[in-house]
């Protein structure tokens, strides 16, 4: 198995980290420290938790925020676009070292996703592997985003309980793109786990993804908390973050001549601006359901 190999007749270790309820910096922080201070041969880190409500947005990705954002924003050390992060997702982020992870990049998001897989089956809930998310019914229900910070690598994800489209577009500033249908096809293109089966209890879900980890996997769970020296790299990443979200207060600048807020991989949403005109057009599954072009004085 890529990243835990089996010993003489044991099972490998996963250090699982259990980070609670944190405010978002403080989420973010954890996994990151933890990167920051794993070294090659240590064995993966599986970080779990939820984060206040928040956005957050990929490293280096520009975002047009709003300019009274009503939630705070992280800028995250992973890939990705715009992220709605709340109380109702079970985050899940591993951290491995880097090395292995470079050899096989392939197999990397499906590490992840292959233990979310089962627990979902688990519940009776249907997905399926689409580039590399998790759908279920022609929606996405799981995103991924990754990066490389030191000797470590990371790859995370989350179990959606529910999802609220109106809060996450209220993050957002889309001149000339109507509200209605950023809301709409988010709709149309996300779904979250409580409109496919009754919502789990925390314990039943930590505990099914765990077996699913030992599992899918072929390693142990400990229960573990964060090393003195991982500690302390928690909390430079947290003055960086927080050095990163001060910068981010300066992203309410000149909109781009042509932008794009992606709903799924098959789904987006694009303005284009030319002399004179303004492209609007919502794009579901490949075809184009709405568009609108206006002229601007």
């Amino acid at each position: 198995m890529l990243f835990l190999t089996e010993g003489a007749g044991e099972l490998s270790l996963l250090r699982f980290v259990d980070a609670g309820l944190c405010e978002p910096l403080a989420f973010h922080a954890v996994y990151a420290g933890i990167a920051a201070a794993m070294e090659a041969g240590d064995p993966p880190v599986l970080v779990w938790g939820r984060a206040l409500p928040h956005l957050t947005v990929g490293a280096a990705q520009p975002v047009p925020l709003a300019s009274r954002c009503p939630v705070p924003v992280v800028r995250r050390p992973l890939g990705g676009g715009a992220v709605w992060v709340d109380e109702n997702q079970w985050n899940c982020v591993l951290v491995s070292p880097a090395q292995p992870v470079m050899r096989r990049r392939e197999d990397w998001v499906e590490h992840l996703l292959g233990p979310m897989r089962q627990v979902y089956a688990a519940f009776g809930v249907r997905v399926e592997a689409v580039s590399q998310d998790l759908w279920c019914g022609g929606r996405k229900i799981a995103g991924t985003g990754a990066g490389v910070i030191g000797e470590a690598a990371i790859m995370a994800s989350s179990f959606l309980l529910r999802f609220p489209p109106e809060r996450f577009v209220d993050c957002l500033r889309l001149p000339g793109v109507p509200r209605q249908w950023v809301i709409d096809g988010l709709r149309e293109t996300l779904t979250d786990w409580a409109a496919q089966a009754p919502l789990p209890a925390e314990p039943a879900l930590k505990e099914a993804f765990r077996e699913a980890l030992k599992h899918v996997w072929a390693c142990e769970p400990v229960d573990a908390v964060p090393t003195a020296v991982e500690s302390a790299r928690i909390a430079d990443a947290y003055q960086d973050l927080q050095v990163e979200q001060l910068d981010l207060a300066g992203d309410a600048g000149a909109l781009p001549a042509a932008s794009q807020l992606k709903l799924n991989a098959r789904s987006r949403l694009t303005v284009l601006r030319t002399a004179g005109r303004e492209v609007c057009e919502l794009i579901i599954d490949g075809r184009c359901i709405r568009r609108r072009a206006l002229r601007c004085s």
